[in-house]
């Protein structure tokens, strides 16, 4: 169970760094709009930490999107770790 949360964590990481990368937003701006170190923000685009909710919210704000585009769609998640 670990591995599947470990792999879904990735996949949210690179969705969140792929969203702020297309939104010009810099990982500095980023750390600094939420109020949080850099080192935070760089630990979770590479997947060593999860995101909190309220965090995920406020991030989605900051990038214009809506929580759920940051999350993974059921789609999205590879068959190999459905179940």
């Amino acid at each position: 169970m670990a591995e599947r949360g470990s792999a879904i964590q990735q996949l949210i990481a690179r969705k969140f760094a792929y969203r702020r990368v297309e939104a010009g937003i810099s990982l500095k701006v980023m750390a600094d709009s939420l109020g949080v170190a850099l080192n935070t923000v760089m630990a979770h685009e590479a997947g060593q930490r999860c995101f909190r909710a309220d965090m995920l919210v406020e991030a989605a704000a900051i990038l214009g999107c809506d929580p759920r585009d940051l999350m993974l769609s059921a789609e999205e998640v590879p068959d190999y770790l459905k179940g």
